[in-house]
């Protein structure tokens, strides 16, 4: 299976707020995804949340996966899915706690 898509960007903490949701990406697709965040800027105090939302209409929207991440991580490269998506999919990242932060995120694309 090869990649056919690779979307990147950061997220800043500083930007949105402490608490705030950041958007990383919205995506229209119908295939595979996979939601990767690096974590390595987490600090003793910090807690990032990265949700995952698909929908198949424009109606409904299912958060498909939340995950909590505090302090610095051991292994900081996060990697969420695959995730079967027939509409579209959102891709959140959250600082729930801590100094503001930017957190790089990719999401690839099967």
């Amino acid at each position: 299976m090869a990649l056919t898509s690779v979307i990147r960007g950061v997220v800043s903490a500083a930007s949105v707020g402490v608490s705030a949701d950041a958007t990383a990406t919205s995506i229209g697709v119908n295939g595979i995804v996979v939601f990767k965040v690096d974590t390595s800027r987490l600090t003793a105090g910090d807690t990032v949340k990265m949700s995952v939302f698909v929908s198949s209409s424009a109606s409904s929207k299912v958060q498909e996966w939340a995950l909590n991440f505090s302090q610095p991580q051991g292994s900081p490269e996060k990697v969420a899915g695959p995730f079967i998506v027939a509409g579209s999919a959102g891709f959140v990242i959250t600082q729930v706690s801590g100094s503001a932060t930017s957190f790089p995120w990719q999401v690839i694309t099967l």
